[in-house]
């Protein structure tokens, strides 16, 4: 009877391999080890074949295959079978190559193959097993892992339970299951041939295997990956079979048991079916921005002069000829035009981006002497702010010394450079643990306190993405540092930066100086636990802490906000008593803001959980009345989908707005990317004011929009106001606006602001990658991403107090720039995407009669822009994504009416 394997290949996890393989035949898999398998010879056609495609646009593809014949004979066999000699006799493969063009037909072409047109291999094969693979050592990396291939095809078992095998795969954990008695699934993962798991969420393959008494008769393999992000990626499939053309030549029916199997060809060696990986074949098959191939050439030489010195080279090559002096510098040079980006109306552009992916891996391989040169390079003055950006990002210990040289990060006036620097370096996507090291040291020893607290947020920021004893150490470091404290906005920085290590275990240090008083600290360890991670939060009396500190009457109204807001997002609010108990304490200790505050949070989480509003359906009416929601009031919740939807992400506008007696006592607005239903902040901005209540002439009580007063202190000294700013999650250092009345009143009659002002400039790497990994063809693939991101953010305010109105407008751009490139076999491939979205805020307030405030917010058209060069054809593509005007509430769309603000 016929004999069926199914492979299904899925490569999603990191460094793992999928397979699946499902086998049925008429006799029961606990007897496979019987099977009358290689008794004789027999004759296969062969084919391998690879395709790489371009996934934005359909028909656009370029591949290969391989064609030959394969003799298998057993040289030798075990009395039982179970051992066996396999002889592979290769005769005659030929490389056909596909072009990129539409019905274009696989065309013979000269390739290393042709000079392999009769080669002898052999493989040791026990029990379903290759033991041992006999081949030429002195073969190219392509034909050895060709011919691996093709003995993998013969590799499967049938028992079941866990076990470890090698192919062409590596070595990879394999589990067997049996189905039924004729049919059993293989499991493979974890393979040892991946550097890194190729982001193939999608890939799949697929091997059929068929036998007759004797021999095998056919034996195929699929395989599909991904390489990139969803709608911005190569496709490669990839494919090998044998199929039975007849029997071998005249031999013996069946090979003659011995005690062993005689002696081999001398020219070959013992080796197992790992791949074999030669060099980097994208080394000289990169796809860049800045100036095509010739940048990342002299970036490329650059790295291969400093080996060269190192080593003593004294005489120039061709290659140190054509890098010239200072390649690095010259590739810099050409990214001027991009970098530049720190004037108002600049920045967050697509060719910054990609400048900063371009030049980012350049930058961590360079030296501190080198780095230090770019940066005192008087013709790079306009863009050093850049240039300290990146090395900041480069987080490398090389890159901090030279950036510590330039900024003197430790002295008792460090230039405003070393604010950019220390807020770079909390992004980074790969610090060294030393560059946390450095951070912290720097934190207690900056004779300069906001840049002693800089340094302490960006070393926690960046110690988790050094690994988990970084993330302890500085956990350690913190704690310590903490405790010595004896001022309250010593204390404040060091929770904030708690909060920057998003660990579990920090969870009771920041509800303790939360509960401690009502100044700067405790307001940071609020802030603290919003970045926690939900676990943090899960045990019930953590949550039912921050229900006391929301009915906390002494307490400033936006820390008693945030913690009931913090308190409602934690909650299983699913649960009707959960919900109960929460709605039951705001409305026994929360004022009116508080309460509509907790109910806006709660509308918003109900839209999007059904279970949510189940439960809010199920509450007794005295908890959900028009009174005990508190409609009448101007604090706010809102979320709003910006329309940005790429690379399977949609991103979204999240606004919490809590109002004290009319004016706003904080604002926090921000930007998440949501995937898959993982999100992730990307932009956080918040604004704070207090003490302004007797300034615009609200007193609280004759408002009617609080029950109680912000601040009991409204002295002079009480005024005071502040932005606080976050990048991919990490809190920054904040800004004070201003302190005490008569600075805010110099700041409005000096028009401090009026004109846009540049406000935050900030470069992200996103998940830059390199992996290599072998197909099913026998080709090893080789693949690497960059992709960085640029925000920018410009804000302006106007305010007159002879009209008694203000006006302020915040401009964000934002872009995204990423390339992947890849080549397996004799194909190369990249791809490159960019978006530039841009948002817009307006907000018109008048307090001339009570307090009318309109926000408007634009979202203006980012298309997706796509280009792949596949086989020499390149095409390019742009996926629409137009504008829209974000609807913020009815409220607030009869307050622009009322005010009729200016169109912009």
């Amino acid at each position: 009877m016929m004999y069926f394997i199914i492979f299904i290949f899925v490569l999603s996890q990191p460094c793992g391999v999928v397979v699946n393989l499902v086998s049925s035949s008429s006799t029961p898999a606990a007897d496979f080890g019987r099977l009358e398998l290689f008794r004789s010879p027999a004759r296969y056609e062969v084919e391998s074949w690879v395709v790489m495609t371009d996934e934005t646009h359909n028909g656009s593809s370029t591949g290969y295959n391989i064609k030959a014949s394969l003799l298998v004979e057993p040289t030798w066999a075990a009395p039982d079978y179970s051992d066996i000699l396999l002889k592979f006799h290769l005769q005659s493969p030929k490389l056909h190559l596909r072009r990129n063009r539409l019905k274009a037909e696989f065309l013979p072409h000269p390739s290393v193959w042709d000079s392999h047109t009769d080669s002898i291999f052999y493989a040791h094969w026990k029990n379903g097993v290759i033991e041992s693979a006999h081949l030429d050592p002195s073969d190219v990396p392509d034909v050895l892992n060709y011919k691996k291939s093709l003995i993998s095809l013969f590799q499967f078992q049938a028992v079941d339970g866990k076990h470890v095998e090698s192919d062409i795969s590596g070595k990879c954990d394999v589990i067997y299951e049996s189905i039924s008695t004729t049919t059993f699934k293989k499991t493979k993962v974890r393979c040892s041939a991946e550097e890194e798991d190729p982001e193939a969420e999608d890939g799949s393959g697929t091997r059929r295997t068929r036998s007759r008494s004797g021999a095998l008769v056919a034996a195929h393999a699929r395989q599909a990956l991904r390489l990139g992000p969803r709608g911005a990626a190569l496709g490669l499939r990839a494919g090998a079979s044998a199929r039975r053309a007849g029997p071998g030549p005249a031999a013996p029916a069946a090979p003659a048991p011995g005690p062993g199997p005689g002696p081999l060809p001398a020219a070959l060696s013992p080796l197992g079916l790992a791949p074999v990986f030669g060099e980097d074949p994208l080394a000289d098959h990169t796809t860049t921005f800045i100036a095509t191939s010739h940048t990342m050439h002299l970036l490329r030489c650059n790295l291969f002069c400093e080996s060269m010195r190192k080593n003593g080279a004294d005489r120039p090559s061709k290659y140190t000829r054509r890098c010239g002096v200072q390649p690095l510098e010259e590739a810099v040079e050409r990214a001027r035009p991009a970098l530049q980006a720190e004037e108002a109306g600049r920045g967050g552009g697509v060719e910054q981006a990609a400048a900063a992916a371009e030049l980012l891996p350049a930058l961590r391989a360079a030296r501190e002497p080198e780095l230090a040169a770019l940066l005192r390079r008087e013709s790079l003055e306009p863009v050093r702010p850049a240039l300290v950006r990146l090395l900041a990002l480069a987080g490398t210990e090389a890159a901090h010394r030279a950036a510590d040289g330039l900024l003197q990060l430790a002295a008792p006036a460090p230039p405003p450079l070393a604010r950019e620097y220390l807020a770079a370096a909390a992004l980074g996507a790969r610090p060294r643990p030393a560059l946390v090291a450095a951070l912290l040291r720097l934190g207690g020893e900056a004779r300069d306190a906001a840049a002693g607290g800089a340094a302490l947020l960006a070393a926690a920021a960046a110690a988790p993405r050094a690994g988990p004893a970084a993330a302890a150490a500085a956990r350690d470091h913190l704690l310590r540092s903490l405790a010595r404290c004896k001022e309250e906005e010593c204390r404040a920085v060091r929770l904030l930066a708690l909060g920057n290590l998003r660990r579990e275990d920090t969870a009771e240090a920041l509800l303790e100086h939360a509960e401690r008083g009502a100044g700067a600290a405790a307001r940071a360890a609020l802030h603290a636990l919003q970045a926690a991670p939900p676990a943090a939060l899960r045990p019930a009396p953590r949550r039912r802490r921050l229900l006391a500190l929301a009915c906390g009457a002494g307490r400033p109204l936006r820390e008693r906000a945030a913690a009931l807001d913090l308190a409602a997002r934690r909650a299983p609010l699913a649960a009707p008593a959960e919900l109960r108990a929460l709605l039951a304490a705001a409305a026994a200790c929360g004022p009116r803001e508080l309460r509509r505050l907790l109910w806006q949070r709660l509308r918003q989480l109900a839209a999007d959980d059904p279970a949510v509003a189940a439960a809010l359906r199920a509450q007794p009416l005295t908890l959900v009345s028009w009174d005990a929601q508190a409609q009448p009031g101007t604090s706010s919740v809102l979320v709003r989908s910006t329309g940005w939807a790429a690379l399977g992400q949609r991103a979204r506008l999240e606004s919490v707005q809590v109002a004290a007696g009319g004016l706003l006592s904080s604002g926090r607005v921000r930007l998440v990317l949501d995937a898959a239903g993982a999100e992730s902040e990307q932009l956080a901005v918040e604004m704070w004011t207090r003490g302004l209540e007797a300034l615009a002439g609200t007193p609280g009580a004759a408002s009617g929009d609080r029950d109680e007063p912000d601040e009991p202190d409204e002295s002079d000294a009480a005024v005071a106001g502040g932005l606080e700013l976050g990048v991919g999650g990490a809190r920054l250092a904040g800004l004070r606006l201003f302190e005490g009345r008569a600075e805010l009143l110099g700041h409005v009659w000096a028009g401090a602001g009026s004109e846009p002002t540049p406000v935050l400039r900030a470069l992200r790497p996103l998940r830059a990658r390199e992996a290599r990994a072998a197909l099913v063809a026998g080709a090893a693939l080789h693949w690497r991403r960059r992709a960085a991101a640029a925000l920018a953010l410009d804000a302006q305010a106007q305010v007159s107090l002879w009209s008694r109105s203000a006006r302020a407008e915040l401009e964000l751009r934002a872009a995204v720039a990423g390339h992947v490139s890849a080549a397996a076999g004799p194909l190369r491939g990249w791809a490159r995407s960019s978006a530039a979205p841009r948002l817009r805020l307006a907000a018109d307030l008048d307090f001339y009669d009570g307090v009318t405030l309109c926000v408007r917010a634009h979202v203006h058209a980012a298309p997706l822009r796509h280009e792949a060069a596949l086989g020499g054809g390149r095409r390019a593509a742009s996926l629409p994504a137009p504008g829209r005007t974000l609807a913020l509430g009815a409220d607030n769309d009869r307050a622009c009416r009322r005010l009729v603000a200016p169109e912009h």
